[in-house]
């Protein structure tokens, strides 16, 4: 089985922009309820925000497939999902897969704002960022549209980031680019992640963007990164 590719997830999200919707309906809600993605139909509900970010990493999962997004997106041990903004945010905190800081969070992350009580009530998706902050693609905005909006790192209304198990089908080879060795990572990834802890790269979001830059999958070398570090990988 393939892997799901954030960066043609954030394609799809920025041809979406302009996209306009109504308070309680939208197109992305009438086809997931088409394939029973939720715990029960979400067109009707009150916003469609988060109903957006699942859309665009189904839409990318290896044959729309509803079991593979389901598995990456949100409890893979019941038969569907929920919705809701602060549901994800648990899921996520409960996968460790949800970061505070901005310096944790990149492209295709989805991002969580909240009201000054700090009750989660808005998502997104991060398609790019630069020095200041984070180039976010959000469902149900600005008149129930997709819109594409700017957001500095110390924004108060961000409550943090979720991260969908991109890779969780990672041991399963990919057909191109091929590994060079057993390990499942090619030659120039090994290297590039050595060169990481050695701090050629950077750190932070200038790691992210170099690795970008050079043609790596940030993702893939931040995780071999982690495995060295925990002693888990050796060359």
């Amino acid at each position: 089985m393939s892997e799901v590719s954030y960066k043609e997830v954030v394609k799809t999200a920025l041809a979406e922009v302009g996209y306009q919707g109504s308070s309680k309906s939208s197109k992305y809600s009438a086809e997931l309820d088409s394939v029973k993605f939720y715990n029960y139909p979400k067109q009707g509900a009150a916003s469609w925000c988060a109903i957006f970010y699942d859309w665009c990493v189904w839409k990318n999962c290896p044959d729309q497939s509803v079991d593979y997004a389901r598995s990456i997106l949100c409890e893979p041990n019941t038969d569907n999902c929920g919705a809701g903004c602060t549901q994800k945010v648990q899921y996520y905190k409960s996968k460790n897969r949800y970061y505070t800081k901005a310096s944790d969070a990149t492209t295709g992350d989805e991002i969580f704002f909240k009201k000054s009580n700090g009750a989660v009530y808005h998502t997104g998706i991060i398609v790019d960022w630069d020095s200041k902050g984070f180039y976010v693609v959000e469902g149900n905005t600005d008149g129930n549209k997709v819109a594409k909006h700017y957001y500095y790192f110390g924004d108060s209304k961000i409550a943090g980031f979720g991260r969908p198990d991109w890779y969780k089908y990672q041991t399963e080879a990919k057909p191109d680019p091929k590994p060079s060795n057993s390990s499942g990572y090619t030659d120039a990834e090994i290297q590039a992640a050595y060169d990481c802890i050695e701090g050629k790269y950077g750190n932070g979001k200038a790691r992210g963007n170099n690795l970008i830059q050079a043609g790596f999958d940030y993702y893939r070398v931040q995780g071999l990164v982690n495995k060295i570090l925990k002693g888990e990988f050796k060359k």
